[in-house]
């Protein structure tokens, strides 16, 4: 757990990782969880250059920044959000194997957002950034999807 104050994530595979109290949590390198992912109770965790990556399912009630043109989030479990999703350059947030249940408030000025294999359900959102990529499974559009 990173639990309040300006601090760095440590490079590493975590079973499961909690970022939690006001401050940046900041990924100091590759960041690898095989279980879940809290973000919550005015945290904020920043990605900066790196990849993470979440087997399990992720829980945003607080800030995901993910940044610079080279930091990724990779969600490959449940993804839920109730608090902001914030994008600098051309981070990337990924759904790898399933779909997200909520995107919270979605930065629709920078990022780009990816649907990938059996993420089937495009929520409906506003995106600055929009990919859908083909996975041999059907998509389906879950309202109204404005890409600026």
């Amino acid at each position: 757990m990173y639990d309040g104050g300006t601090q760095t994530v440590f490079a590493d595979t975590y079973y499961n990782l909690e970022i939690d109290q006001a401050g940046t949590k900041t990924a100091g390198g590759a960041v690898n969880v095989n279980g879940t992912m809290t973000i919550s109770n005015s945290a904020t965790y920043l990605t900066a250059n790196y990849t993470t990556t979440v087997t399990g399912a992720t829980s945003v009630s607080a800030i995901l920044e993910v940044n610079s043109s080279s930091g990724i989030f990779h969600a490959g479990g449940g993804f839920s959000a109730s608090g902001n999703i914030n994008f600098s350059a051309n981070g990337i947030l990924r759904f790898i194997t399933v779909s997200p249940t909520s995107l919270g408030t979605l930065d629709n000025t920078e990022g780009r957002v990816i649907y990938k294999n059996g993420a089937t359900n495009v929520l409906a959102d506003d995106y600055h950034n929009l990919q859908v990529v083909d996975g041999g499974t059907a998509r389906t559009a879950q309202g109204d999807i404005n890409v600026y």
